[in-house]
């Protein structure tokens, strides 16, 4: 279960560097909702794609709405 939170702190920081290399150097902005969407569904991503010794404990599908195997 530390896995999570460690892939939450690397995500949130490489959107929050790229969001940062974007408007300094190409002037885009992009809103934070739609900034905290895209770690959402990488998070998520992530959760599903990775491999578990054991199924994903319902607690965490639940949080990530991800559905139950």
């Amino acid at each position: 279960m530390h896995t999570i939170p460690c892939l939450m702190l690397s995500t949130t920081v490489y959107f929050l560097w790229h969001e940062r290399n974007n408007r300094i150097f190409s002037q885009q902005f992009q809103s934070h909702h739609s900034t905290s969407k895209g770690i959402f569904d990488l998070i998520r991503t992530h959760i599903v794609n990775m491999e578990h010794k054991s199924p994903i404990p319902n607690s965490v599908c639940d949080i990530w709405g991800i559905q139950h195997p």
